[in-house]
């Protein structure tokens, strides 16, 4: 299965011009592919802690303590079984997941990733130690890459990871599981923040959700309508399952967010250029940890990413650096006034 591309230049113009940004930092590994039968699905045998769901529209199960849970709704059932609770950094978790329709009617349900369900994980950033305390306009810079700084942008203290099972290149939509069909598919999780940079150990709470019976449809409009078609986002009734897996064992030496963000700053060439970008011409800034493929703007591989935008009464311009998050080398990239691209 394809690795979802880190953030696109594109994502980063958006969040450059005041949308929300993106983070598509997928950590996530090759699966099976799902199927379809009409057999029932094997009743499990084990104990399951129930817990009140976080959302209203569907029941949600937590997983204890035994590797597989199953929790239904009028008929339809989810079971999750892993492999392991306890992986190493970097190390896999295997999981089978059965979604059986158990009335007497089709189900419809949303697919994303050409997947059925999702794997949701927070995995904590290494943001200790937090480096060198800097003053004037870098300690500004600084500020605002942590999060903290009167500019905006993303800066994450956790780092999302999603599993499927199947390609993000592949089918998006929506698909119909007809009475007594069962869909069986595997989802690979990976311990960690990107490909190539294993997370931390401790523990890290999972969630498994299957999106069914939609609950709204695109707005109408009279015969005629001229006007402005509002957007709007599909949602659906959810089946889930959450629980936690341990990670044990030390990771390889990686650098904090504020390393790295003193790396950027100690770095001749970037010290340079910002002491001629006042703070009133700042857009956004953010700190972000990323595997990207390789552009003419982005290096390949793992990386720390500052990014700097400004459009505050200057035309536009940025500066990205990178940085690798073994090593501390940084690669700086510039897009210098009246910026094109």
């Amino acid at each position: 299965m394809e690795r979802e591309a880190g953030s696109s230049l594109g994502g980063r113009q958006r969040s450059f011009s005041g949308a929300a940004a993106v983070l598509l930092a997928f950590s996530v590994a090759a699966c099976t592919a799902a199927s379809v039968s009409p057999s029932p699905m094997a009743p499990g045998s084990v104990r399951v802690a129930e817990t009140p769901s976080a959302s209203p529209v569907g029941p949600s199960e937590t997983l204890a303590p035994s590797p597989i849970a199953t929790t239904t709704d009028d008929g339809l059932s989810l079971s999750a079984r892993l492999d392991r609770t306890s992986v190493e950094p970097g190390g896999k978790v295997t999981v089978d997941v059965t979604i059986h329709n158990g009335r007497s009617s089709p189900v419809v349900y949303g697919v994303t990733c050409d997947s059925a369900t999702t794997m949701t994980t927070n995995l904590p950033l290494p943001l200790e130690p937090a480096g060198r305390t800097w003053t004037g306009i870098e300690g500004n810079l600084k500020e605002a890459a942590l999060g903290r700084g009167t500019v905006t942008g993303e800066t994450p203290d956790q780092m999302e990871t999603m599993a499927y099972s199947g390609s993000c290149y592949g089918f998006q939509g929506e698909r119909t599981l007809n009475p007594g069909e069962t869909i069986t598919s595997t989802l690979v999780w990976s311990a960690d923040f990107v490909s190539g940079v294993p997370a931390l150990s401790g523990e890290v709470p999972f969630t498994i959700t299957f999106d069914h019976d939609p609950l709204n449809g695109p707005p109408t409009y009279p015969p005629g309508y001229k006007g402005p078609i509002g957007s709007w986002i599909q949602e659906y009734k959810q089946l889930s399952v959450a629980g936690d897996i341990e990670i044990v064992g030390q990771a390889p030496s990686l650098l904090s967010r504020g390393q790295a963000i003193d790396a950027v700053l100690s770095d001749p060439r970037f010290a340079r250029w910002l002491t001629e970008q006042p703070e009133s011409t700042w857009s956004t800034v953010n700190m972000l940890l990323g595997n990207f493929e390789a552009t003419s703007v982005v290096p390949a591989g793992p990386n720390w990413e500052l990014d700097l935008f400004r459009e505050q009464g200057v035309p536009r311009n940025f500066a990205f650096a990178f940085v690798d998050p073994s090593t501390g080398a940084v690669q700086l990239n510039f897009c210098e006034a009246p910026c094109s691209r």
